[in-house]
């Protein structure tokens, strides 16, 4: 199936900041009490950027791939959901990834 003219693929995806806290607006929870161990929401996760899809009231969400992490590292959940453009900011390529790159091109 053809997408709409309002949704843009991104071919390959991109490398973006998702800023993760603002998208999981947290409140107080008094459900318990707190664990270190549980899922933390950092203030931004490095995700890949699929496709920006249009609004009907204007402006664009994100359609992005990002990781959520256990405070002991132990769990992660990997997620796909829309963001909304201003929680999204371009990432530059890593140092490894830079590497990778040359001895793709070069040897």
């Amino acid at each position: 199936m053809d997408r709409p003219p309002w949704v843009r693929s991104l071919t390959p995806p991109r490398r973006v900041w998702v800023q993760v806290r603002r998208l999981l607006r947290l409140g107080l929870d008094e459900h318990g009490p707190r664990n270190p161990d549980a899922l933390r929401i950092e203030p931004e996760a490095p995700g890949m950027l699929h496709e920006w899809i249009q609004r009907e009231e204007g402006g664009w969400l994100g359609l992005v791939t990002f990781q959520l992490v256990s405070g002991d590292e132990q769990w992660s959940l990997s997620v796909t959901i829309p963001v909304p453009a201003e929680l999204i900011r371009r990432r530059g390529m890593t140092r490894r990834d830079r590497l990778r790159d040359e001895r793709r091109t070069h040897g």
